[in-house]
């Protein structure tokens, strides 16, 4: 019987290793990507993991055997019926799958030939694991109960979000090219809007509501032009918690120059740097110390204080903390290819603006991007592209170093914006939405649901002018 655990066992993480990860990039989850997390992306249940959305179990719940699936609850509906993984027993997965320990998301098992039963082991011969909710429990793999479970996504609409950026700018629209440091943090009240289940746009001021409908979209290549709303009522400016920024205490170099720390104050988050005397409303320069390919990684931290009426606790957790901060950005100008040192003018009949950098080809985290975004009133148009992909088989990395901005997605921008001068975005970003931890009522309800997202980038700002 060890021998058809270890099999079976084998071959299912050997087809973990070979599914395919970002490239189709499905979803986009919070913080490590080896950890799978929810996100808005996949549906409720659901985890993302290596950007595909896979059904969520609990690999640490003990096994409920089970003739048939009306003798299983809800939390595992299914009753599997399979020789390899067990017997049979109750599971949130389905039949020909298994709940992975340590990631508790389900995936197929492999097909394994099962081998003639062996000699009977006698009584003093030591015993196998035994396997858990579906799960195979090898030599150094056990589930530990006092791991963090990933936040789950509430089943009510949102009542709060927050917004956070960290960035290192370099910004060629004035006249002398500008390096700056950057904190924003922004909270909002959602209650007085009906616009409650679509994602809330603090990123932009004032503040816009993306549907979830593709109406007024349209995605070319890896470009995408959509058309934003603004709030039905006037959103209340909201403290969410007290915010504090630092460094990765795991990397001996400072990530970034100082401790930061937003708090709430008349209306709106007022950032400080609190490692001084006294504390100083001035952001060190540079601000973060951008990551060196082959060499030095830099990363910092979010973390958020509980805000009674709003959080049923501080956020996020350890896994969901940390990011990385991007490397450098350094632009390949050509002939046909834009220069932000100049503003970037669309004719009236608009052509393909094409975007080329030097690509970092190891190391990093895999869900920082390069991108290119323009904000135009109502109306915008973004682009990312994972710029290093390394091949399921082995191999060199598939590498991206350019972008095109299509003829098509300007000319939908300028008549959705009209004419004028709007500020472009060329940069790399790690960003993800995070789930702080809902409020409860007395009676198990939800009295309040925030949706959060953070950005650490490294940007060049220049003009587009329609």
């Amino acid at each position: 019987m060890v021998g058809w655990l270890a099999t079976a066992f084998a071959g299912m993480t050997a087809g973990l290793a070979v599914q395919p990860g970002c490239s189709n990039q499905a979803c986009r989850g919070s913080g490590d990507p080896d950890v799978p997390s929810p996100t808005v992306e996949c549906p409720a249940g659901d985890l993302c993991y290596h950007g595909r959305c896979l059904r969520g179990c609990n690999a640490g719940q003990a096994p409920l055997s089970c003739g048939s699936s009306d003798e299983c609850d809800g939390s595992r509906p299914n009753c599997i019926n399979d020789q390899i993984a067990g017997g049979l027993f109750c599971s949130v997965c389905d039949e020909g799958q298994v709940c992975v320990p340590s990631l508790s998301v389900c995936q197929p098992i492999a097909e394994a030939e099962i081998p003639e039963e062996p000699n009977r082991p006698g009584p003093e011969a030591p015993k196998p694991v035994f396997p858990i909710d579906a799960s195979f429990t090898p030599t150094g793999l056990r589930p530990t109960p006092s791991d963090p479970t990933p936040p789950t996504r509430p089943s009510v609409p949102y009542t709060h979000a927050i917004f956070m950026d960290v960035a290192q700018e370099l910004d060629l629209r004035p006249s002398a090219p500008l390096e700056r440091g950057s904190i924003t943090v922004r909270g909002l009240d959602l209650r007085p809007s009906q616009l409650l289940d679509g994602r809330w746009r603090l990123d932009q001021v004032p503040p816009r509501w993306e549907p979830k409908t593709t109406t007024g979209t349209n995605t070319i290549d890896r470009c995408t032009f959509r058309r934003l709303q603004r709030p039905d009522v006037e959103v209340i400016p909201a403290n969410i918690g007290k915010v504090q920024i630092f460094s990765d205490s795991r990397i001996t170099a400072p990530s970034i120059n100082g401790e930061y720390q937003a708090t709430f104050v008349a209306g709106a988050y007022q950032v400080l740097r609190v490692d001084t005397t006294p504390p100083t409303a001035t952001l060190a320069n540079p601000l973060i110390n951008l990551s060196v390919p082959d060499g030095q990684p830099y990363q910092l931290d979010f973390g958020v204080s509980v805000e009674a009426g709003v959080t049923g606790g501080s956020w996020p957790p350890a896994h969901e903390a940390t990011f990385f901060i991007p490397f450098d950005l350094v632009p390949v100008t050509s002939v046909g290819v834009v220069d932000l040192k100049v503003p970037v003018v669309v004719p009236a009949a608009p052509e393909d603006l094409v975007f080329r950098w030097v690509p970092v080809r190891s190391g990093g985290d895999d869900v920082v991007r390069v991108g290119v975004r323009v904000h135009a009133g109502d109306a915008e148009i973004t682009c990312d592209v994972e710029e290093s992909i390394q091949p399921f088989r082995g191999g060199a990395p598939i590498i991206t170093d350019t972008i095109i901005v299509s003829a098509r997605l300007l000319a939908s921008l300028r008549v959705a914006a009209g004419a004028g001068d709007y500020p472009i975005y060329f940069e790399r970003t790690r960003n993800a939405l995070l789930l702080a931890p809902a409020l409860e009522r007395p009676d198990g309800g939800l009295e309040s649901a925030v949706t959060a997202e953070a950005w650490v980038r490294r940007s060049l700002i220049g003009t587009l002018r329609l």
